[in-house]
């Protein structure tokens, strides 16, 4: 399987009044002040992995405008790159960074494809990370991967601060935001999944 690259960016590939949709669309989503880790209902809620506001967008036709572009760039992306199978979209995720808040390191990817429900069968194969925010908005918050297989080599992905400007990796890809210390950081996350690895 090839993961080289590890990562992939765009900068500024999705125009201010797409981000000002997104945003503006996202504050009017129910939010989670905290996050949930895990897959089950008894999920625990980690605040030493993880602090960070969550809102949600369905998939309906009323959000075609954020699914569809998204989509292309990703599967453009994984054209380019990985040219793994993919079946479809979850539904994206509205993130705020506070100031303290963070996102240690972690992977998207489950030990297991989903059980049941629409995504029955199938897993997280890439990950993406749209930025909402100027960089100059805010500080720390940097988006920090790890290259597979070495624990201490770490990416700071600095090209991706651009408002508009999207990053795309393995799902099984480690990666963490460091805390916020000023300002707010505001991203879409999603994640395409597939058929498993095999």
């Amino acid at each position: 399987m090839n993961i080289r690259p590890y990562f992939a960016f765009q900068r500024s590939v999705f125009p201010a009044g797409f981000c000002d949709r997104v945003v503006a669309e996202g504050e009017t989503l129910p939010h989670s002040p905290d996050a949930s880790i895990g897959r089950s209902d008894q999920a625990r809620r980690d605040t030493t992995l993880r602090q960070t506001e969550l809102a949600f967008f369905p998939q309906s036709r009323d959000h075609a405008w954020l699914y569809e572009p998204i989509l292309q760039c990703v599967q453009a992306a994984n054209a380019k790159f990985w040219n793994f199978r993919l079946s479809g979209i979850e539904c994206t995720q509205y993130s705020i960074y506070n100031p303290g808040q963070f996102y240690g390191w972690h992977i998207d990817q489950h030990p297991n494809p989903y059980k049941d429900g629409p995504y029955k069968g199938l897993t997280r194969k890439l990950s993406f990370t749209l930025q909402l925010t100027e960089g100059e908005a805010y500080e720390g918050g940097d988006f920090e991967l790890r290259e597979p297989g070495e624990d201490d080599v770490v990416q700071r992905a600095e090209n991706t601060r651009g408002r508009g400007s999207v990053i795309i990796f393995p799902s099984f890809v480690v990666h963490r935001v460091t805390p916020v210390t000023r300002g707010v950081r505001r991203s879409l996350v999603g994640w395409i999944i597939g058929p498993p690895f095999v």
